[in-house]
C-alpha cells in the first residue's frame, strides 16, 4: 500500500513539475512564483518521505 502511495506521489510530483513551465510565462514575477512553487513542492515531498 505504501509502495503504491509513494509511486503515485512521485508520478504526481513529476507531472506537476513538467506542467508548471508550460503554465508560466516569461514574466519575471511568474518565474519567481514558479521557482517558489517548485521549492515548496520539493520541500513537502522531502518531508513526506522523511516521515516514512
Amino acid at each position: 500500500m505504501f509502495k503504491s502511495l509513494i509511486s503515485k506521489s512521485i508520478q504526481l510530483a513529476r507531472a506537476t513539475e513538467l506542467a508548471l513551465p508550460m503554465i508560466a510565462t516569461t514574466n519575471i514575477d511568474n518565474k519567481i512564483m514558479l521557482d517558489s512553487i517548485k521549492y515548496h513542492l520539493k520541500d513537502r515531498l522531502d518531508r513526506f518521505y522523511y516521515k516514512l
